[in-house]
């Protein structure tokens, strides 16, 4: 406003004493800072707005130079010269600006002000009459605002994902980052024209028509979403898409999506998923070994009841008895059932390899039984062991797997109109013509194992792959492709070789060589009759076993053997009666697995009450605790169940007499 413009205004509502009275009313009552300066400088009035807003009284602040009291020291200078001066200088003022003002605690608050000069008749300016808002807060808020604009613009131009927005109404894309443009080929400007439907492949647009009609129907936070996408130059690529979605009035306006690149991954995926089938393969034999051992140790305990009693039955009856024989058969029965009891925990579980001489055909034996249940009743099996040396260094667990995969695989290949599994044992020498076959085998005497059927057999080209890892003809589900790969590996890992012949509806043969072992075997003792010289002994003995009827049995062993026999079924109990008798007793005998108290810790608290005191520690099966656990504890014995009459008499012994 000019100067003449305000005189006019000023001279047509009154006189200036009447103008003056009338503007102090208007401006003490506006909700907004009030003030007025004359021409040196000096605060000549404030509103009670100001007061309240600053913490001054009025009396502390009238007549007080403006710029030297309220106004910030660094800005004092610039304001002073181009409101003040220039006012009072050119008659031009500026009608707004802001600066900050500081209160009576030291505060300062941000004030934008309207500016007027005040004119006397004469028409010189006596001071300026300024109106201010205090705008602190919403510049702080704005500041704030732009701040965290800013940090998000970072945040999501620079995130190491794919970042965008798009319009859900108009199906248009508002915004994208750089990384999303590096994923898809396109430049930010030719990225925003696309239609979202352009990046999709047929596939995921029905993943996409799917995941917006659950949104339109009410999801707001529907599961992430993997989408194939086909960029530019028709390069297809997979991302996994986090979409969070806007709503106005209950309807979706717009998203935003976080993309992140599985190219990468779904480039190793087959690799992982064949690594996860091997995981729940040995996840799986874990299995069966633990549940295998469970079995173990109650069905050796049960053994252990049906062979000891046998044998206390076979002492009583005459050898001219036929219930004697039929008792014997009993007998050599336990026996088997025990070495088949190890040869299932010895498959299912996995143990350090232990090479050592073992016979060939009674492993090719045992395997097969193991494996007939879950062959196919349409499969005959044939068994030719016509091998007169079958004695090889080797590890017995993993030869059952060299078995075991390759009479599964026969079976496969036999599964669906049936034929012949044939497991052959025969003599073979290397030299001539046969070791050519064989360039990397010593020659000399060999025993061979050949696993034949009368399957779909396989191509050329099959068989140039079927040792590669994780290659397999089989349907998905049905194997991992590392079956063959394993038996490869273990008989060279045994000196041997495997090699295989086949023709396309004819069938399949794979031959293995295994090195016979030369140097001859330890001769086997003879048996001794059971119950003839069996030693014996008068000592006292603590036995304990939560199982009545194994304490039972025992109890009447031992005493036929000579012994005093204290018998315990709670291993608490027994602690406690040792508290007070134990000085009578020579050895303890304790099971391992029984409630309250393992036999370990009933073991570990009868040797603080004697350290030296003899125990045997029996079990059914245990993978706590074993023989060197077992000495390490201080255990004089340590044995796996079940233990014959022999056995028992010899271990005690060996117990006492040391």
């Amino acid at each position: 406003m000019s100067k003449t413009e305000i005189l006019k205004a000023q001279s047509g509502t009154g006189t200036g004493l009447e103008m003056d009275r009338q503007l102090r009313s208007v401006l003490e009552n506006l909700a907004l800072v009030a003030i007025m300066v004359d021409n040196r400088g000096r605060l000549s009035f404030c509103n009670d707005f100001f007061l309240r807003l600053t913490g001054w009284s009025r009396s502390e602040v009238l007549g007080k130079n403006w710029f030297g009291t309220f106004v910030p020291v660094e800005v004092q200078d610039e304001l002073r010269r181009s409101v003040f001066l220039k006012t009072f200088k050119t008659g031009e003022f500026p009608v707004h600006h802001e600066n900050e003002i500081i209160t009576k605690s030291g505060e300062r608050r941000l004030i934008a002000w309207n500016n007027t000069a005040l004119f006397n008749p004469q028409g010189e300016i006596l001071g300026l009459t300024s109106i201010g808002e205090d705008i602190t807060e919403r510049r702080q808020a704005e500041k704030a605002l732009k701040e965290s604009e800013a940090r998000y613009r970072q945040l999501v131009q620079y995130a190491p994902a794919g970042i965008y927005e798009f319009d859900l109404q108009d199906r248009r894309f508002l915004s994208v980052n750089d990384v999303m443009c590096e994923y898809t080929g396109y430049s930010e400007e030719e990225f925003l024209e696309l239609d979202p439907y352009e990046l999709l492949t047929e596939d995921s647009r029905a993943e996409l028509n799917h995941l917006l009609e659950e949104v339109f129907s009410g999801n707001r936070n529907p599961d992430p979403v993997e989408y194939r996408l086909r960029g530019k130059n028709n390069r297809e690529f997979w991302v996994l898409v986090h979409a969070n979605f806007y709503f106005e009035g209950g309807v979706p306006k717009r998203a935003t999506a976080v993309a992140h690149d599985l190219t990468a991954i779904r480039k190793a995926q087959e690799e992982k998923r064949q690594l996860e089938m091997q995981l729940r393969r040995a996840q799986k034999m874990e299995a069966i070994g633990t549940l295998s051992g469970g079995i173990a140790h109650d069905f050796n305990n049960i053994l252990s009841i049906i062979l000891g009693n046998s044998e206390l039955a076979i002492g009583d009856i005459p050898e001219w008895s036929p219930a004697r024989k039929n008792l014997e058969e009993v007998r050599r029965a336990c026996d088997r059932a025990k070495e088949l009891i190890q040869q299932i925990l010895s498959f299912s579980r996995h143990t350090e390899s232990e090479m050592k001489p073992i016979h060939l055909a009674p492993i090719v034996k045992e395997s097969l039984k193991l494996l007939r249940p879950s062959i196919s009743t349409g499969i005959e099996i044939r068994q030719h062991m016509s091998a007169r040396k079958d004695t090889i260094r080797a590890d017995a667990t993993q030869v059952h797997q060299v078995l075991i995969n390759l009479c599964t695989n026969a079976a496969h290949a036999m599964e669906e109109e049936g034929g012949t599994l044939e497991i052959e044992l025969t003599d073979q020498i290397l030299d001539g013509p046969a070791a050519s076959s064989y360039p990397e085998m010593e020659p000399g005497p060999y025993v061979e194992l050949c696993v034949r059927d009368t399957g779909s057999g396989m191509t050329p080209e099959i068989l140039e792959r079927i040792f590669d890892p994780y290659f397999t003809t089989k349907d998905r589900g049905k194997g991992t492709g590392m079956g063959l790969a394993v038996v490869h590996g273990i008989v060279k890992s045994h000196g041997g070789a495997v090699s295989v012949s086949s023709v396309p509806g004819e069938g399949t043969a794979f031959h293995v060589l295994f090195p016979v072992v030369q140097e001859e075997q330890e001769p086997q003792r003879p048996e001794v009759p059971r119950g003839e010289g069996l030693p014996r002994g008068h000592e006292t003995i603590l036995f304990v076993d939560d199982e009545p009827a194994m304490v039972s049995l025992n109890q009447r062993r031992l005493s036929r053997l000579g012994y005093r026999v204290e018998v315990r079924t709670d291993p608490v109990e027994a602690l406690e009666w040792f508290r007070e008798h134990g000085d009578q007793i020579d050895l303890v005998i304790t099971d391992t697995s029984m409630p309250r108290l393992a036999g370990d810790q009933l073991a570990r608290e009868l040797l603080r009450l004697r350290p030296e005191l003899p125990i045997l520690l029996c079990t059914g099966y245990s993978d706590r605790i074993d023989q060197e656990k077992a000495g390490e504890m201080g255990i004089a014995g340590f044995a796996l169940k079940p233990l014959d009459t022999r056995q028992l008499a010899e271990m005690i012994r060996q117990v006492l007499d040391r």
